[in-house]
């Protein structure tokens, strides 16, 4: 799935345990048309393939965004994945998930229909709320632009 201009790519940090959290996660976002990074197979290559791997897709995505469990808190690679997102200044966002680890009969369906998960990707693949600084003078402008933001779904802070 290709992103959009506007979408950020999302790498997707996540334990290996919680593969049905994160591949949740991914089809909702690549509903909402990100780019996703998600990598399930990683246990086929060594260390070194690993970190070299990883490194370049967090280096080449916008954003990482953690699934944040107990099971990615004892990741090694999750705290690589990380450190290396704070290398490069990619911004991070993180979903806690602990409560999918404790119902292991979960699905991946299960979780995307989950209403507090799908609003939390929701608002992350929304954007963020927006603050629209005008003179008087662009004042039809802004208002226009403002109400073109909101169709399209973004949060503006009212002025």
């Amino acid at each position: 799935m290709l992103s959009s201009d506007k979408a950020p790519s999302i790498f997707i940090s996540h334990s290996s345990k919680d593969i049905a959290i994160a591949r949740a996660a991914r089809n909702l976002f690549e509903d909402r048309k990100h780019f996703v990074g998600f990598f399930g197979w990683l246990q086929q290559m060594t260390d070194k393939e690993i970190e070299t791997f990883l490194e370049a897709e967090v280096k080449m995505h916008t954003w990482l965004l953690l699934i944040e469990t107990e099971n990615a808190n004892n990741s090694r690679w999750v705290r690589f994945e990380i450190e290396r997102a704070k290398h490069y200044g990619k911004a991070l966002y993180a979903i806690e998930a602990q409560r999918f680890t404790e119902d292991t009969d979960k699905t991946r369906q299960e979780i995307e229909t989950d209403e507090k998960f799908r609003s939390c990707i929701h608002k992350l693949s929304k954007g963020f709320r927006i603050f629209l600084s005008y003179t008087r003078v662009d004042t039809p402008f802004a208002s226009r632009l403002r109400d073109e933001l909101r169709v399209g779904g973004f949060d503006l802070t009212p002025v």
